[in-house]
């Protein structure tokens, strides 16, 4: 298996028969990354084909598996539009798949006001009446999108630091903000260049935990 994924010689759905071969018989996530030499991210996409609807299933022979995979998240709490997505496109590529999430996620659709609030909470958009001209468009959680959270809403004056790995680069896992592409996604500060980027948690390492106390 670890010869064919080098080699570029199986497709998406062959690699997801395997993973979720492994993962019934017991192994983890983890453990199926180690030895496969990918990412817990790779693995998590690849066992996620199983559970998506036919319609993104037939795209994966044409279109980039990553792209798809963030269709579903979409498609999890908005099927129609997806599925009008795909039936207009036989095959698309990562940037034009994150193009129509990011639209998707900015146009309410008709379903919004009896959705339940946990649907609210993996948009990125809160359960509450609609803010004043005074209020703060708040999101997740009541965290203000894009901010830090005040001091004063914190338990502790410590700050936790939680520092992670993305495909070889190391960085900061921001967690006083919310993501505007979702639940799934966090904020991260890449050590190399400063580079602030929004990543699918399912890709990232943690490497370590501590407190930093202030001066």
């Amino acid at each position: 298996m670890v010869e064919n994924i080098q080699r570029d010689d199986l497709s998406a759905t062959e690699i997801a028969a395997f993973i979720e071969a492994r993962l019934r018989a017991g192994e983890k996530q983890k453990d199926i990354a180690r030895r496969l030499a990918k990412s817990k991210g790779f693995v998590a996409m690849h066992a996620s084909i199983g559970q998506m609807p036919q319609v993104l299933r037939d795209k994966l022979s044409a279109s980039p598996l990553r792209a798809v995979y963030e269709l579903y998240q979409l498609w999890k709490r908005d099927a129609a539009r997806v599925e009008e997505f795909c039936a207009q496109h036989e095959s698309f590529s990562r940037p034009q798949a994150e193009a129509f999430i990011e639209e998707a996620l900015a146009k309410p659709n008709e379903n919004d006001d009896a959705e339940p609030a946990t649907e609210h909470i993996i948009r990125g958009e809160p359960s509450l009446p609609q803010p004043t001209k005074d209020e703060t468009k708040h999101g997740a959680a009541g965290l203000p999108e894009g901010e830090f959270v005040p001091a004063a809403q914190r338990k502790s004056a410590s700050e936790v630091i939680m520092r992670v790995r993305h495909e070889q680069r190391g960085g900061r896992l921001i967690l006083g903000r919310v993501s505007k592409r979702g639940s799934h996604f966090g904020i991260v500060v890449f050590d190399d260049h400063g580079e602030e980027a929004q990543v699918l948690l399912a890709e990232l390492a943690l490497v370590e935990i501590r407190m930093h106390e202030p001066l």
